[in-house]
C-alpha cells in the first residue's frame, strides 16, 4: 500500500478529524491570504480540498468548494475589477472539480481494494479445493492416471504407481501405451473430442512385465493443448480367476 492509498484509507476511518484539519487549513489559508492584500494564495484552497475529498460526498464538496472560493474573491487584490462573478464561478469550478476528481479516485481505489479481497478469497477457495482433490485423489484405494494429449502420465497417485511397479519412482511423464494400451488409442481416436464417459476392460502390463486384467474406467476433458484423459484403473486379475474357479 502507497502513501496515497493509506492516506485515502485514513481519511475514510477519521472523517471528523480530517474534517477538522481542513476547516483549520483554510481559516489559515484565509488569514494569510488577508495579510497579504497585494498578492494573492487562493490556490492554496486546493490542498484542504484535496485533504477533505475522501471524507465528504458530492454536495459537501460543493459547499466547501464554494465557500472556498468566496474566500478567495474576498482577499483577490482585483476583486474591485470588472469580472467578479466570472472569477468566482471558475475558481469554484476549479475546486469543485478537484474534490470530484479526488474523489472518483478513491472510489475506484475502495472497488479495486474489494475485487483484490474477493480475488484473494477465490484464490485461497481453488487452492483449498486443489488440495482436497489431491488428497482424496492420492488416498485413493483405486489406481487414478491423468494423461495429457499426447498419452503421457499427468499424474498418477499411490495406488497407481504400486499398480505398475512404480513404488521407487514417479510415472510422471511416462508414456502409458506400453503399460495400458487402451487410453492412448482413446485419446488418438476420434471418440477424442467427445465427452467420454465409458468403462473398459483392458490387458495391462507392470513394470517387470507381469500382465494383468485391468477395468478401467475412462473419461475425456478438455485442456489448453488437446484433450486429456483421466483413468481408474482396478487390478480385475482376481475377480477373473474367482469367475474361473466357479466355472463362468
Amino acid at each position: 500500500m502507497n502513501r496515497l492509498e493509506k492516506f485515502l484509507a485514513y481519511s475514510e476511518s477519521r472523517r471528523l478529524t480530517v474534517c477538522v484539519m481542513a476547516a483549520l487549513l483554510i481559516a489559515a489559508i484565509a488569514w494569510v491570504d488577508s495579510m497579504t492584500p497585494e498578492s494573492s494564495i487562493g490556490f492554496l484552497y486546493l490542498f484542504p480540498i484535496l485533504l477533505a475529498a475522501a471524507a465528504l460526498n458530492s454536495w459537501q464538496i460543493l459547499l466547501l468548494a464554494v465557500m472556498c472560493g468566496f474566500l478567495r474573491e474576498a482577499f483577490d487584490p482585483i476583486r474591485a475589477a470588472p469580472g467578479g462573478i466570472e472569477r468566482l464561478a471558475v475558481a469554484i469550478a476549479g475546486y469543485a472539480m478537484t474534490g470530484f476528481f479526488f474523489t472518483t479516485l478513491n472510489q475506484r481505489r475502495r472497488l479495486l481494494v474489494v475485487h483484490l479481497a474477493e480475488r484473494e478469497e477465490q484464490i485461497r477457495l481453488r487452492h483449498e479445493a486443489e488440495q482436497q482433490v489431491r488428497v482424496l485423489i492420492e488416498t485413493s484405494p483405486l489406481a487414478i492416471l491423468t494423461l495429457d494429449h499426447r498419452g503421457h502420465v499427468a499424474l498418477a497417485n499411490e495406488s497407481a504407481r504400486g499398480l505398475f511397479g512404480f513404488d521407487d519412482g514417479p510415472m510422471q511423464g511416462l508414456d502409458v501405451e506400453p503399460h495400458l494400451p487402451i487410453p492412448p488409442r482413446m485419446l488418438k481416436g476420434a471418440s477424442a473430442t467427445a465427452n467420454l464417459r465409458t468403462n473398459v476392460e483392458s490387458k495391462a502390463v507392470r513394470r517387470n512385465g507381469e500382465v494383468f486384467l485391468a477395468h478401467v474406467w475412462l473419461s475425456t476433458y478438455r485442456t489448453s493443448e488437446g484433450p486429456g484423459l483421466a483413468a481408474v484403473v482396478w487390478d480385475a486379475s482376481e475377480n477373473l480367476r474367482d469367475r474361473e474357479g466357479a466355472g463362468f
